[in-house]
């Protein structure tokens, strides 16, 4: 029984990493379904962690330092990692899907000198704080494309917020239909 859910979930996987990395080179192909695979089966966003979890026959340390170097080294591939899940989202979704905004803070209470800093709301504390803002964006639908309910909501943009430039930080690039 667990063979089963774990070949059709490994299918489902290696299906979305498909579409995930489309025109992508190889190697940047290789770095993110190794990245992917380390972080589901580690639980964790450590890189030696996630590296100890590679199915490769490569040294830890190997495979550490390939992941920091191509993490260092992100010419294009945000953008075009970007445009592929916007794309593979847009069509799970339709007219009547669900769009949640979740506006919440970052409380940096020591941060002095950091870069568009606000005041925010600590929620722990009941007073302000510097800190940022944060927006995040899921969208959901009642029912799927098969007719079954959707697992959970999908994730469509996670971002920090400048207080001056909150707006702009609304628009979501993506055309769904």
């Amino acid at each position: 029984m667990n063979d089963n859910i774990l070949s059709i979930s490994g299918k489902a996987f290696q299906k979305f990493i498909c579409h995930l990395t489309r025109k992508l080179p190889k190697p940047k192909t290789k770095f993110i379904t190794d990245l992917l695979c380390g972080i589901l089966f580690s639980s964790d966003l450590i890189l030696t962690h996630i590296a100890s979890k590679v199915p490769h026959p490569s040294r830890l340390t190997a495979i550490a330092k390939r992941f920091r170097r191509q993490l260092a080294n992100r010419r294009g591939l945000p953008k075009q990692l970007w445009f592929n899940y916007l794309t593979l989202a847009g069509r799970k979704l339709d007219v009547d899907s669900l769009f949640m905004v979740d506006l919440s803070d970052l409380a940096k209470p020591y941060a002095r000198k950091m870069e568009h800093i606000a005041l925010v709301r600590d929620g722990d504390k009941g007073c302000l704080v510097t800190g940022y803002w944060c927006m995040e964006v899921y969208a959901g639908d009642q029912q799927g494309s098969s007719g079954r309910w959707l697992s959970g909501p999908m994730p469509l943009r996670q971002t920090l917020v400048d207080a001056f430039s909150f707006p702009q930080a609304l628009y979501l690039p993506c055309r769904i239909g």
